[in-house]
């Protein structure tokens, strides 16, 4: 894409960010490569309904997904680096080994998600529910807002996971 093209560039609409989240392999090949072309873009999907999509490997780094509907959602191995997850409801979404590093998960709705070597290193958790939330392996470095009992139990499964 020649400099100029890059200029002239319009981010899609939201309506549209929508249905190639919901298109399976092929939208996240197309998200990617719009993401890789455009690495300032942030987009906006403030109080969409993602629920249930299968966006593995997808990347919604610096995304505001505040609010947003992502319970079921596959996001398995995705880049949610520095995502406004605040408010959000990812229950029940696997978030295995996905990189939600200075992400924003304040007052999620995180129960029975699947965080299995996830990368949360930095992540803001401050009144987010984490009932039954999966917490194998991950990186809490620097993690902000999780109660003492869910970061003993981190330590106690990290622990068990070391033998």
């Amino acid at each position: 894409m020649s400099d100029e093209n890059k200029s002239e560039w319009t981010s899609p609409s939201v309506e549209e960010c929508v249905a190639m989240l919901k298109s399976g392999p092929e939208g996240v090949e197309k998200w990617n490569a719009m993401r890789e072309a455009h690495p300032a873009w942030k987009p906006d999907l403030n109080r969409q309904d993602l629920s249930h999509v299968d966006f593995f490997y997808g990347n919604l780094s610096n995304a505001n997904l505040s609010n947003a509907n992502l319970s079921g959602a596959d996001l398995s191995g995705a880049d949610l680096s520095n995502a406004n997850l605040k408010g959000a409801d990812l229950s029940r979404a696997d978030l295995s080994e996905a990189d939600l590093s200075g992400a924003d998960l304040s007052k999620a709705d995180l129960s029975w998600a699947n965080f299995t070597l996830a990368c949360l290193a930095e992540a803001l958790f401050a009144e987010a529910r984490t009932i039954g939330v999966n917490w194998w392996c991950v990186n809490i470095a620097g993690a902000k807002g999780l109660k003492s009992t869910t970061v003993e139990l981190i330590l106690a499964t990290i622990r068990d996971s070391l033998g």
